[in-house]
């Protein structure tokens, strides 16, 4: 009988007999001759994963604590998500409700002619000679206007516009940030102060929420900055943030403690995978993921195998992307694939920043196949076992890919 081994990517600490089970069950239908086997060499008894040595005395306190309503990075990773969306808090306002719970309903179009005069004055915006001389500090005086307009535009304003549920404030402090983060997505390349200076930047946004409003008085600048902020990340999206800066945080460890782990000595991981491969009954398709299928291509272009593999089934793999970079201890770049490495499938989701491609790279020897797992990034990463699209396009791949036959005596 053949196996699937299956060879997990980094960060697995827990899950992994869970992610076992659900791969056994996607394929007992599929491939019913096949045995679906374990690799787990992260489980703590081999030794071959990073763990921080002393539960973490290198960090800083509190660089990992999150979900407090004051806690001051909430904000940070705002303007991170800003910067590479200028619509993110506009979309988390159209998704989230008006209110937080205990306070009163708002009727929905309550707010529906002040948001509609909001937008007008947003697309036909003229900054005070006070905010000019802010925007032409800040390096977006010549943006300021088109990023302004595209925010009038966007249609995610329509919408909330049209419910009318939104208080005109929040949503113009909000705008504010919209049209200054756009603002420095349109000025491209060219340096911009506002983008590095965050004193500038909230002094900016309090003056434009301000304006925006028709409040060109001051109304005490430093009050209106933590009034501005404080609203927006006391709103429902502050859970939104938090889990954006869990995102950020936690996904750093222990997934790049073992790829580095890896990297200086890979050595012992893939005689791991080597005995587990030469243990199990060939033949043996090897399913990997993420880190997973880079130890294995090392593996497969150091080792010949073809005896015991038949296949190699990469899924979010970074192998590619890294032999191209020539960082890779199995094959130097330029160099092609071993006449003896075994035929590659290779699963990529555009939504997956650490899946990478390899046809371009090995041609005739990987085929790369397309998916959607219908998740943002990281999710969008550790998604592929409940993606069906995987297993029927790996269903048909093993078919067609049977195990050479032995020469006969």
């Amino acid at each position: 009988m053949a196996t699937i081994l299956f060879v997990h990517g980094t960060g697995v600490r827990h899950g992994y007999d869970e992610d076992l089970t659900l791969i056994r069950a996607q394929l007992g239908g599929r491939l019913p001759a096949h045995t679906v086997a374990p690799c787990h060499w992260a489980a703590p008894e081999h030794g071959l994963r990073a763990d921080l040595g002393k539960q973490g005395a290198a960090l800083p306190a509190g660089r990992f604590g999150r979900g407090d309503e004051d806690d001051p990075d909430l904000e940070i990773v705002l303007w991170g998500n800003l910067y590479a969306d200028a619509t993110y808090e506009l979309r988390l306002l159209a998704l989230l409700p008006a209110q937080d719970e205990g306070e009163d309903v708002v009727t929905p179009g309550s707010y529906t002619d002040a948001l509609e005069r909001l937008q007008f004055r947003l697309a036909r915006f003229s900054p005070s000679s006070e905010l000019d001389a802010l925007l032409a500090s800040a390096g977006i005086q010549a943006v300021l206007l088109p990023a302004a307009k595209t925010m009038a535009a966007a249609p995610v304003l329509d919408q909330l516009v049209a419910s009318g549920e939104l208080d005109p404030e929040l949503l113009a402090n909000a705008l504010a940030r919209a049209v200054v983060a756009e603002a420095i997505a349109q000025a491209g390349a060219m340096p911009v102060r506002v983008a590095s200076d965050s004193a500038l930047r909230d002094g900016l946004i309090a003056r434009l929420s301000l304006e925006l409003l028709e409040v060109r008085a001051s109304r005490g600048m430093k009050t209106w900055i933590k009034q501005s902020l404080g609203q927006a990340l006391s709103h429902s999206a502050t859970w939104y943030l938090r889990r954006d800066a869990s995102v950020a945080t936690h996904f750093a460890f222990p997934f790049s403690g073992d790829i580095l782990r890896y990297q200086r000595d890979g050595v012992p991981i893939r005689d791991f995978i080597h005995a587990t491969i030469t243990a199990a009954s060939a033949p043996v398709y090897i399913l990997a993921h993420s880190l997973g299928g880079v130890i294995c291509f090392d593996l497969l272009c150091t080792e010949d195998l073809s005896g015991h593999v038949a296949g190699l089934i990469t899924a979010g793999s970074q192998a590619p992307l890294l032999y191209e970079l020539d960082v890779l201890a199995g094959l130097p770049f330029g160099k092609p694939l071993p006449d003896y490495f075994p035929p590659w499938l290779n699963f990529f989701d555009q939504r997956d920043l650490l899946s990478f491609v390899g046809a371009t790279l090995f041609p005739g020897r990987i085929e790369d196949v397309k998916v959607d797992n219908q998740q943002p990034f990281p999710n969008a990463h550790s998604a592929y076992w409940s993606n069906a699209q995987l297993w029927d396009s790996m269903g048909r791949w093993v078919a067609l890919h049977p195990p050479p036959q032995a020469p006969a005596d």
